[in-house]
């Protein structure tokens, strides 16, 4: 058939336009069941760009003043139930709605104020708009960029405004605690550890990014979505927006930033800050209770900051076990080297002894840490 007698059919309603005595043509407009057949345009994203097109939804009529009025309010309700289904479909932005005060069976009130005039000029003018940036949203969102080309991007930026900044990181502190080791099931260990660190830092120039390396025994380790708090030395909360960075984006590999932060206003010289975060790790020194090495490491390389003060690692393991501590010389990987640390004192651990009921703290500490040095421990169990 031509276009036009097709589309004489599609918008002509059963009953009203054409009955089945009407022999000029087979098809009937399936509109009263669903209008809106966005379920099929949608299947397998093989028509390309759907954009909808409808009226907004009009109330329910309840008051009516003979069969005409019951019987188009009951129509206009099957129509608008089902198109309102389909709509829901598509996202929100991506329908166009055209609005008018006609009603769904005011023919008189389309031919006289909806195709003719301002009004039709203003639909036609709200349609084109609508198009125009639906288009360029469908667009640009067919030309995002790969998911690792963008976090490497991210690291660019990062990496430039950091060039430009100077900040002094006064003290790092990771604390560990060996949940696992209270359960001591070789088999499964079926407990989660935890770790929680801490960073103080003071700018010398104002500071609008910061960076971390989060890895757990340098394995690809996902730091998934923390959030890092900062406050400033008077302990008001600095607003930061924060992008992990997984490692498999980098092929597994851990890169030197993989938690990235930009606050939302440049840290202020001469004051101190203090960035803190916890997270969730697997079988902290659980090679403590191992039959064949009953000792395990603690480690903290120092990858992206050119200095660091001092470096605290502090691990909570149950109090019926007993740790010997000794400064970790096992090789490294190319680039990292030691540097000579020295078993935290009582008197400090002691402030935080009890922090956590059944455990008691074991800790490390070096001075003076340069980029690529690294501190680390060897706890060897010594009984229970």
């Amino acid at each position: 058939m031509t276009i036009a007698q097709a589309l004489f059919d599609s918008s002509a309603l059963p009953f009203i336009f054409k009955t089945f005595h009407d022999t000029t043509g087979i098809l009937f407009d399936g509109g009263l069941v669903n209008n809106f057949p966005s379920e099929r345009l949608l299947e397998d994203n093989q028509f390309g760009y759907v954009a909808g097109f409808s009226f907004d939804p009009e109330p329910v009529q309840l008051q009516f003043t003979g069969l005409k009025d019951f019987t188009g309010a009951l129509v206009s309700t099957m129509m608008d139930n089902a198109t309102k289904q389909s709509l829901a479909k598509l996202p929100e932005g991506d329908v166009h709605y055209i609005k008018t005060n006609t009603s769904t069976l005011d023919f008189r009130g389309a031919l006289k104020n909806d195709l003719i005039g301002q009004n039709y000029g203003g639909y036609i003018n709200y349609a084109k708009s609508f198009l125009a940036d639906f288009i360029t949203r469908k667009r640009m969102q067919h030309a995002a960029l790969p998911t690792q080309e963008l976090a490497r991007r991210i690291l660019h930026f990062h990496d430039a405004l950091k060039a430009q900044q100077k900040v002094r990181v006064s003290k790092i502190v990771l604390t560990l605690k060996s949940n696992s080791l209270k359960v001591r099931n070789l088999a499964n260990p079926a407990s989660v550890d935890e770790f929680y660190q801490s960073c103080e830092l003071v700018p010398e120039t104002p500071a609008y990014t910061f960076g971390f390396r989060l890895a757990i025994e340098d394995k690809a380790f996902n730091p998934g979505d923390i959030h890092p708090m900062v406050m400033d030395d008077e302990e008001t909360p600095v607003q930061v927006t924060t992008l992990p960075i997984s490692p498999e984006f980098f092929g597994g590999e851990v890169p030197d930033n993989n938690v990235v932060m930009f606050f939302h206003g440049p840290l202020a010289p001469a004051k101190k800050y203090t960035i803190t975060f916890s997270g969730n790790a697997e079988e902290i020194l659980y090679d403590m209770i191992s039959p064949t090495k009953r000792f395990d490491r603690v480690s903290y390389p120092v990858r992206n900051i050119d200095h660091v003060e001092e470096v605290d690692l502090i691990a909570y393991i149950p109090t019926d076990i007993r740790a010997n501590l000794s400064q970790d010389t096992t090789e490294l990987p190319p680039g990292l080297k030691w540097k000579k640390g020295e078993i935290l004192g009582n008197d400090e651990l002691a402030r935080i002894w009890n922090r956590f009921p059944g455990f008691y703290p074991i800790g490390w500490r070096a001075r003076g840490l340069k980029r690529s040095d690294a501190v680390g421990f060897c706890a060897l169990n010594s009984g229970t």
